[in-house]
């Protein structure tokens, strides 16, 4: 918990001494990952997330993304299977724009950043003889690489990515056995996105440097 609060509140710093300086964009995204390597762990979701344009180049954003659950039943005859998949992200990224001018329209960035993911796994089935239930702690960071382009019309940008995303895995040792064992279980993400961006010309802010005003 205290993690995910330093994350959530380094998002927030950033971008509230940012704003200040440079120009702030609002933006929204349909979004659809798979998840580890399973087909059948697709979900889609909607990332909704404020940013920083420092200059054309470079620019921050932070956000959170939230998945539609997956819910898998099946039966053998014998037994009733029933799967849960639930979990949110937040994400915390930069973006690197590449581009002559700021008067081309279209455009292509590479996005990295980070993530934590906050979710869990469930499994339950049922027979005659018996019941299990096991729960799995999702929760992790991930590191985000992508390729994405844009397209201006008019004061908004249209925008399209698509990133993976590496679970940081680290690992602790066992004292009683001396061997070390992994500690997260965050499932590695293949990401599509499509979104806009609404800006917000900071140029009135009596603070802003000359160039953007």
């Amino acid at each position: 918990m205290k993690l995910k609060l330093l994350i959530f509140s380094l998002s927030l710093i950033t971008l509230k001494t940012s704003a200040q300086i440079s120009k702030l964009q609002l933006g929204v995204a349909a979004i659809g990952t798979y998840f580890g390597n399973d087909p059948e762990l697709f979900s889609p979701g909607i990332d909704v997330f404020a940013g920083i344009l420092t200059d054309k180049e470079f620019g921050l954003t932070a956000g959170f993304t939230y998945y539609q659950p997956i819910k898998k039943t099946n039966s053998d005859g014998f037994s009733n299977y029933n799967e849960d998949f639930k979990c949110g992200i937040i994400n915390l990224e930069a973006e690197f724009n590449f581009g002559k001018s700021q008067n081309y329209n279209l455009g292509i960035y590479i996005p990295i950043g980070i993530s934590y993911l906050i979710g869990d796994y469930t499994y339950q089935s049922s027979s005659a003889n018996r019941n299990i239930y096991l729960k799995e702690d999702l929760d992790g960071l991930a590191v985000n690489l992508g390729l994405g382009y844009y397209y201006k019309l008019g004061n908004v940008t249209l925008f399209s990515d698509l990133k993976a995303g590496v679970p940081i895995v680290y690992h602790e040792r066992n004292q009683y056995v001396n061997q070390l064992n992994e500690t997260s279980n965050t499932p590695f993400q293949t990401t599509l996105k499509f979104g806009i961006k609404i800006p917000k010309d900071f140029s009135s802010n009596p603070y802003a440097p000359k160039k953007f005003k």
